[in-house]
């Protein structure tokens, strides 16, 4: 904590905390070794590619403007419920800072709906963090599954009824926040019907929970729909460049 509050990388922090528990619990001279083998151990390796993956994904689905498109989509079903529904389709995908992404989707219907910016900011931040608790897409429950060595579809199943929990909890204060505000109308227009423009912006995620629910190996299914991502969008080589920078080194 100290180290983070002199603004030093977290990689750099977390590292000398390892550094140091291992040398308070440990004979120094047995410290490298150990560092030696958990840098080259298998596992570490498949749990940084499956988030660089994963990482690279959500960076890639907002370089192409589907996170955009996705906000749009849900707007078509209804203001209020638009509210709840673009944080938390956001929110399926992992990224550092996500909530502002999704914040930047709500700004101007929170404006129509009358939201205060605290108001908006609860309802933003409560249901973008609905998933974190069990979609396998997460870093944390990605880690979770490694670490103890428990398949990623036991992991997801045990721990959705959570998030289930967490959607149950902010309900109730977000529609005494929207029960009496009554948003202004805008013209939109009617493009296609949303069960399609939601599965052509979120294809990628919803693929990507498939596999990992059937059984497939986390480390191939991330792999495998970002190869479908890049080929499906015609990724150029900029945005490519752009999201496996970010996927490697995101900040």
């Amino acid at each position: 904590m100290i180290l983070l509050r002199l603004k030093l990388h977290p990689s750099i922090a977390v590292f000398a905390g390892s550094l140091i528990v291992s040398l308070l619990v440990l004979p120094p001279n047995l410290t490298p070794e150990l560092m030696l083998q958990n840098l080259l151990n298998l596992q570490t390796l498949r749990l940084l590619a499956i988030i660089a993956c994963a990482l690279t994904i959500s960076r890639l689905m907002e370089v192409k403007g589907l996170l955009a498109k996705l906000a749009a989509t849900m707007e078509r079903i209804g203001p209020k419920l638009a509210m709840h529904l673009v944080p938390a389709v956001i929110g399926l995908v992992p990224m550092p800072a996500g909530a502002l992404v999704s914040a930047t989707a709500l700004k101007d219907l929170a404006k129509r709906i009358g939201l205060t910016p605290e108001q908006a900011t609860f309802i933003n931040y409560w249901f973008r963090h609905i998933w974190e608790f069990s979609l396998p897409v997460y870093p944390a429950i990605i880690t979770a599954s490694v670490i103890l060595s428990v398949p990623l579809p036991l992991v997801v199943k045990t721990l959705f009824p959570i998030s289930l929990l967490t959607v149950a909890i902010g309900i109730p204060y977000s529609y005494r926040i929207l029960k009496l505000k009554k948003p202004q109308e805008t013209e939109q227009e009617a493009s296609g019907s949303i069960a399609r423009n939601l599965i052509k912006a979120a294809w990628p995620v919803f693929l990507l929970v498939l596999l990992v629910l059937l059984g497939l190996d986390a480390a191939l299914a991330f792999l495998l729909s970002l190869s479908l991502l890049i080929l499906q969008q015609r990724a150029k080589w900029p945005e490519l460049e752009k999201s496996l920078k970010y996927g490697l080194a995101p900040k």
